[in-house]
């Protein structure tokens, strides 16, 4: 206005860009620095006494000095009306500035557990057994007082691990430990001892607490030895109870070796299952094996004959009466029982052996036809 009436050049309004730059100021402060409203407030003043300094006009020449006695009020009015929409101005930008802290303050915490939630939740996901592949064998764990489950499992050596399910029918609320031993077994050493098989975690099998079903393995360790299969009993008892029976495991072991060997066999060829075996003195007596190879339906016998070597007959072993073994239809295998002498005398090992008589043109030469015997001193 003053600028039409003194035909002055008129001059960009520098209130218009103090507010401009208040909301700028204030914009960023709903993201940034919530505080920054106070800073705010302070500028008001400075920025108002700016606005007046500036839009009051320098007076005109002497010459004009008479005419220019008007105009000031229609300044002070412009000046009235820019300090309240700066005003105005400022209360938007401080309503919109206490929206975004509220808005901050409500919604991001719940945001942010939500995220950490579901990042635990998948650094840490719970095992399902059902989603897994089904057990080869399931066994519940009889209650105490109760008739022990009894179960049936055959392995072949080099062939696939059993997967077995163990459920128990109490103490849900709490963590419970379970333990699978070997507690009996044919031959004369621990199948368990010599390596022929293994149990997940050694025998160890836990459940958490709530926990009603847990997942445990055996398995056959693979070599190339031609080897009797084997039976193992394996007790499933309380970890910390050594008295406790709450399953059994009847473990048939079979040799795969063995299996590819006899298959080349013709039938009803008789062998010991090892060149030799080692016991100890005081051992009852030593078990001796003998395997029947593709049994038929007939019955078949085999003498064999007890060859002293640096054992003595008598003084360190019992020979038996009658040196005959006796199959019958179908049957595989059969035993023979040899006892021992214990004594105290400190001595080296001692070797006898047994040999099958039988007519050597019907066996293979990978046949054991003989077995040494040797007796370790233990005194």
């Amino acid at each position: 206005m003053v600028a039409r009436n003194f035909d002055l050049e008129p001059r960009p309004s520098p209130w218009r860009l103090a507010v401009l730059g208040i909301i700028l100021i204030g914009s960023v402060a709903m993201v940034t620095q919530p505080d920054i409203l106070e800073r705010v407030d302070q500028l008001i003043p400075m920025v108002t006494s700016i606005i007046a300094d500036e839009i009051i006009v320098e007076p005109p020449p002497e010459s004009a000095a008479e005419t220019v006695a008007a105009p000031p009020t229609e300044a002070i009015v412009e000046d009235a009306a820019a300090e309240d929409l700066a005003e105005d101005t400022l209360a938007e930008v401080a309503v919109e500035s206490t929206a975004a802290e509220s808005s901050v303050d409500e919604e991001s915490p719940e945001e942010a557990v939500a995220e950490s939630t579901a990042t635990e939740t998948a650094d840490e996901p719970e095992i399902d057994l059902t989603a897994l592949l089904p057990p080869t064998l399931t066994i519940g764990l009889t209650a105490t007082g109760r008739s022990v489950a009894e179960v049936d499992l055959t392995l072949r050596e080099d062939s696939d691990p059993a997967t077995i399910d163990l459920v128990r029918m109490n103490n849900m609320l709490e963590s419970y430990s379970v333990l699978l031993e070997e507690v009996g077994f044919s031959g004369n050493r621990s199948p368990w001892e010599e390596g022929q098989y293994e149990i997940a975690n050694d025998g160890l099998v836990t459940f958490e607490a709530g926990q009603n079903r847990a997942r445990t393995t055996i398995s056959m360790l693979p070599d190339t030895l031609r080897e009797t299969d084997r039976e193992v009993t394996i007790l499933v008892r309380e970890a910390d109870n050594a008295e406790s029976e709450l399953a059994r495991i009847n473990l048939q072991l079979e040799d795969d070796d063995r299996r590819v060997f006899e298959a080349g066999l013709p039938r009803n060829t008789i062998a010991f299952t090892d060149s030799q075996v080692l016991v100890r003195e005081a051992d009852p007596a030593v078990q001796i094996d003998v395997v029947r190879f593709k049994p038929d339906s007939t019955s078949v016998e085999v003498s064999y004959a007890v060859r002293d070597v640096t054992a003595t007959a008598g003084e360190d072993y019992l020979p038996p009466g009658l040196p005959i073994i006796y199959f019958g239809p179908g049957q595989r295998s059969a035993r023979i029982l040899i006892p021992l002498v214990q004594d105290s005398a400190p001595e080296l090992g001692e070797v006898f052996m047994l040999e099958l008589l039988s007519d050597a043109s019907q066996t293979d030469p990978d046949v054991h036809r003989r077995i040494s015997i040797l007796i370790q001193d233990d005194d």
